[in-house]
């Protein structure tokens, strides 16, 4: 996570092995790039305390990963939890990550990219969410824990 109130300077704020794609709790994780992120409900440092996605501390994310065509693998939609943003290493923990795959027995056209690219959130807790060769996906990210589509 980077500070960017300094674009041409941008800090880094947090991190942590999953963050890096080096936790092998956390396999596929920070495969590649994470090209979209947004915080729903956030009004600057998180607040303490357990995920709930009211509490402005939950970070969605999609992976893109142009180079894997297996849509069990090729980039996910992510959801995190910040638990502080003083520069601790492990503050960011992944809670909960779909791959197109996972989201429904829909046909997925074999050897097309798979990797979530954009997304919107929706105040009621549904993001729609853009996969290349995957079309719109909707989401249910209400319990960050245990996405759905």
């Amino acid at each position: 996570m980077w500070d960017a109130r300094s674009p041409l300077a941008p800090k880094l704020v947090t991190t942590g092995l999953a963050g890096q794609g080096d936790d092998p709790k956390y396999a596929g994780w920070n495969d590649f790039i994470l090209p979209n992120s947004q915080r729903p409900n956030a009004t600057g440092v998180p607040k303490q305390g357990r995920p709930p996605l009211a509490n402005g501390n939950i970070l969605l994310v999609t992976e893109e990963d142009y180079e894997q065509t297996d849509a069990s693998s090729a980039g996910s939609f992510q959801t995190l939890w910040i638990k502080r943003l003083d520069g601790t290493r492990n503050a960011i923990v992944p809670l909960d990550k779909v791959e197109l795959a996972d989201l429904g027995n829909y046909p997925i056209p074999v050897g097309a990219f798979c990797s979530s690219h954009w997304f919107d959130f929706h105040h009621s807790g549904i993001v729609a969410a853009g996969f290349y060769g995957g079309g719109t996906r909707f989401i249910d990210v209400r319990n960050p824990k245990d996405v759905k589509s």
